[in-house]
């Protein structure tokens, strides 16, 4: 890739044939996969799973009654599809840099991430997950407000007004118990999206 010079493991993992639920119900963006020794989120473990974005995401939508059980079958099931703002890896160093001036429009990201447009586009609702993320669907999309705010604190986590937008928090900095408060927040603020979800 003319990016990080690596092949993302978008492709690697075939995604888009193999993840890819034929209606996109709800996009989630998240930051970007980790560092280069990182599992993938859809790379499915075989025992314990170390990716707390994946666990607390999974977790959430099914106590939020978004999923019949917590796995990535499931996930697709329901029309859910997972990308990242940068889909590079990076070490942890290089993502903090990043994510210091992701509230700015300069420096822009490492990679012009328009490869969320037509995925945006075709979603019927989308989750917008940390501050890298809100950059990458900023730049990409004109219908994204140019919100700065702080995104850990009240109004988030919310449906930003008019628009198909949720924004929150990263979901791999915080408990599976405010996972799932935020992820039932993202099925109040569709109730068009998600209206035959099972009861809870």
């Amino acid at each position: 890739m003319d990016c990080c010079g690596r092949s993302h493991a978008w492709y690697t993992y075939d995604v888009t044939n193999r993840w890819k639920p034929p209606l996109v119900r709800c996009l989630v963006v998240g930051e970007n996969p980790g560092d280069t020794d990182s599992m993938y989120f859809y790379d499915v473990p075989a025992g314990r799973d170390p990716v707390r974005v994946r666990t607390n995401l999974l977790h959430g939508l099914t106590a939020a009654g978004l999923l019949r059980e917590p796995t990535l079958v499931a996930f697709r099931a329901a029309g859910f599809l997972f990308d990242h703002g940068i889909r590079c890896h990076m070490t942890f160093e290089e993502i903090k840099a990043i994510a210091r001036t992701a509230d700015r429009v300069d420096p822009p990201l490492p990679t012009m991430p328009t490869y969320l447009r037509p995925l945006i586009e075709e979603a019927a609702a989308v989750w917008v997950m940390g501050r890298i993320a809100r950059k990458a669907v900023g730049v990409v999309v004109k219908d994204f407000p140019p919100v700065r705010n702080k995104i850990s604190k009240p109004p988030y986590p919310c449906r930003l007004s008019g628009t198909k937008y949720f924004v929150s928090r990263y979901l791999s900095r915080m408990s599976r118990n405010r996972a799932a408060t935020i992820a039932r927040a993202l099925r109040e603020a569709f109730p068009e999206v998600f209206v035959d979800a099972q009861a809870v």
